[in-house]
């Protein structure tokens, strides 16, 4: 996983269970639909991961395989760079912009054009990267 990976504890509620004629069930977790998701782990009560011998992941389901559930579960989810390497280049580009403008005036234009061509460096080019 990348280095700008966030990582998200999800808590799985008591309305997220969806229980079969059988008795048996499994839970749904919305928060896997969202863009850039990816599962990571199933979380027990006191953080500990939990043996994914204990558990089937299919899509947004979870069927736990042993007896009773347990009272408390969270899906840890990771956001890797598609999401969040866009918003901060933007971050930083924002910020050289600004940073740009206010000293526009004072410098000149060269200095600037310096600043934002090393800005956009950093974020990986641009039309200034040279």
């Amino acid at each position: 996983m990348s280095k700008s990976a966030i990582v998200v504890r999800v808590d799985l509620a008591p309305s997220d269970w969806k229980a079969d004629a059988r008795g048996k069930g499994r839970w749904e977790c919305a928060a896997l639909r969202l863009p850039g998701a990816r599962f990571s782990a199933l979380v027990g009560s006191g953080g500990r991961v939990v043996d994914p011998a204990w558990y089937t992941r299919r899509g947004r389901s979870i069927t736990w395989k042993g007896g009773s559930n347990p009272p408390e579960l969270a899906v840890e989810l990771r956001f890797g760079s598609p999401i969040f390497g866009r918003l901060r280049s933007a971050a930083v580009l924002a910020t050289a912009m600004a940073a740009g403008a206010a000293m526009a005036h004072q410098f000149g234009v060269e200095p600037v054009l310096s600043l934002a061509s090393q800005a956009l460096a950093m974020i990986g080019g641009g039309p200034f990267a040279g």
